[in-house]
């Protein structure tokens, strides 16, 4: 148990390394560069979140928040699988921002995947 309790905090200090070292990074990229998304759902799900948060969100991570605040709705969001938006619409409904559950989750799962292995 001691070595298991060990290896996630080994594995959640390396995480958190890791994500203040790429903030610090995307801080400093993100003003020095024009960003000017242009992927679907960017004004209705991420404009409101400073730039510097979220450049995490870019690309799929829009397609996930619009599947886990209006299901599968659109044409081609059944290509996307459901666990991730369900797990951040639980964590919606005790009252995190979308974006705010679905980074956390990610950053969990990365923590224990790191354990496991």
């Amino acid at each position: 148990m001691q070595k298991f309790f060990h290896s996630t905090l080994s594995s959640f200090a390396v995480v958190t390394v890791w994500y203040i070292l790429l903030n610090f990074f995307v801080t400093w990229w993100v003003n020095r560069t024009p960003i000017n998304p242009s992927f679907p759902y960017y004004s209705s799900l991420l404009s409101y979140a400073p730039k510097q948060i979220s450049v995490w969100a870019h690309f799929d991570g829009a397609h996930y928040l619009k599947l886990a605040t209006a299901g599968y709705v659109d044409q081609g969001t059944q290509a996307f699988f459901p666990l991730y938006p369900l797990l951040i619409r639980a964590l919606a409904s005790l009252g995190l921002s979308p974006f705010y559950a679905g980074l956390l989750i990610s950053l969990t799962s990365i923590t224990l995947s790191l354990t496991l292995m």
